[in-house]
């Protein structure tokens, strides 16, 4: 792979090949992650979906106790739409 390095920090940047993926793969410095470039990442911190506190955390299942509450059903979403089995929600 072909890369111009621009500065000094630009070059202390590792590309490594991962043959089996055929993908470049970016390490960082100062960490332990090789991130997949050209794809999206997963979120880190606080709003990992397994990060305690979170909403989506398994910590407790949603219900009409939990914060994120029941899900309400909903209308046809388009006007002469056939209408659902159950009455639209109104606050």
């Amino acid at each position: 792979m072909d890369y111009e390095m621009s500065t000094k920090e630009d070059s202390q940047i590792k590309w490594l090949e991962n043959f089996e993926l055929k993908v470049p793969l970016l390490i960082l410095r100062g960490t332990d992650r090789l991130l997949l470039t050209g794809g999206p990442r997963a979120p880190a911190g606080p709003t990992s979906p397994t990060a305690p506190g979170s909403p989506l955390s398994p910590v407790a299942p949603a219900g009409p106790g939990s914060p994120i509450g029941p899900v309400k059903p909903r209308g046809p979403s388009l006007p002469g739409a056939p209408s659902a089995p159950f009455a639209p929600w109104s606050p």
